[in-house]
């Protein structure tokens, strides 16, 4: 998800289904397809859909994925791709403009190394000078790679090894990864029992201490991290976050990270319990607004709030949904992003059982919005 000044944009992918006679859909009898939806900003009105087919007339849903995406302010964006081809799976890049039914270049990412090696694509972002595609290797050596294109789709890295982490997922579960496109630094963090920060430069190269294999506990907290992890990178660094347990409850820990990784002063340490909340804060998402402060986006089991931090002391929490009318309310993938002086929020809506839809809001003082169950959005 991110925003132009044509509006918002989301990019996702459906399987359409390719039924057999008498059998229901079946994964393998299916295809995937990029789907991108432009939407007003100020009504929410749909304004545009661009579906596109990727894959060769042979190749089904089972053997192929659209993995990242990764957009600039232009409308330019990129996909992270790839499909099984003679017993290979090479990894692939195309390039779009907001508003086209093709893309306007396709590559594929040559690799510094063995290809084998390479397990599937994770993430994308603008590195400030070109797009920087990451990839995890096979299990279970879980090596972290990156490559980068410049907006034309000319290959500037292929795909080099930069470091490895013990738990790669493209679930919020297992790790996330973010690009800083003033600083051209990405990071990738796992909150998960070894607590692990990598990153590298836009040349490929680990940075300093915080490459392969880094383990640290925060500045200030005496436990250490636990997903689901956040992270949001900026000119100056970034900051983590995550939700930590413990027998009486939990900590929402946010924690501000230098360019080299290392934490700068004490964790903020938060109740998961805000505005007597009694379900308590399972999600978390970070908005960095430089090395002063982020927006730090979090969802209980009923309700989903905004608490504003700044360098280490909580603000008021808001509230920006209230689902207790529609209970067993799951906002999964937190993802804010901005657009001059606009907030918003992306997230999967789920509630019980397969009753899921996709929400963007527009995040602004005092507007609560309710759950919606059912509705579409």
């Amino acid at each position: 998800m991110w925003a132009t000044d044509k509006g918002v944009h989301v990019a996702w992918w459906a399987v359409k289904w390719l039924p057999k006679p008498n059998q229901p859909p079946q994964w393998d009898s299916g295809r995937v397809w990029l789907i991108v939806d432009t939407f007003d900003r100020d009504t929410g009105t749909l304004l545009g859909q661009n579906l596109f087919d990727p894959y060769p007339p042979s190749v089904t849903a089972k053997l192929s994925g659209l993995y990242s995406v990764g957009a600039r302010s232009d409308g330019t964006f990129v996909v992270g791709y790839d499909w099984v081809e003679n017993g290979e799976r090479p990894q692939r890049a195309m390039l779009f403009h907001v508003g086209d039914d093709k893309p306007f270049a396709n590559v594929v990412l040559p690799v510094a190394g063995d290809p084998l090696l390479i397990g599937t694509q994770l993430a994308a972002g603008w590195d400030g000078e070109a797009f920087a595609l990451h990839a995890y290797g096979a299990p279970p050596q879980y090596t972290l790679h990156v490559a980068r294109i410049d907006e034309t789709g000319k290959v500037l890295l292929p795909l080099t090894q930069y470091g490895s982490i013990p738990n790669v997922s493209a679930s919020e579960l297992g790790s996330k990864t973010c690009t800083g496109p003033e600083s051209g630094r990405p990071y990738v963090f796992s909150a998960d029992t070894d607590n692990l920060l990598a990153g590298h430069d836009r040349a490929g190269a680990p940075r300093l201490v915080w490459q392969a294999r880094r383990s640290w506990t925060p500045s200030g907290s005496r436990r250490r991290p636990r997903g689901p992890p956040a992270l949001a990178a900026d000119a100056d660094g970034g900051w983590l976050g995550w939700i930590q347990t413990k027998p009486t409850g939990g900590d929402l820990v946010v924690q501000r990270i230098n360019l080299d990784g290392d934490p700068t002063g004490n964790a903020a340490m938060g109740s998961i319990y805000p505005l007597a909340d009694p379900k308590g804060l399972s999600r978390i998402a970070l908005q960095s607004v430089g090395k002063g402060g982020a927006r730090v986006y979090s969802a209980s089991t009923t309700k989903l709030y905004l608490i504003p931090l700044d360098a280490a002391e909580w603000g008021t929490p808001s509230l920006i949904v209230d689902s207790t009318s529609t209970p067993d309310f799951d906002a999964r993938d937190l993802s804010p992003f901005a657009w001059k002086d606009e907030n918003w929020l992306g997230f999967w809506e789920q509630h019980a059982g397969y009753d899921t839809i996709l929400r963007v809001l527009k995040v602004k003082p005092g507007c609560v919005y309710p759950g919606r169950r059912g509705a579409a959005q």
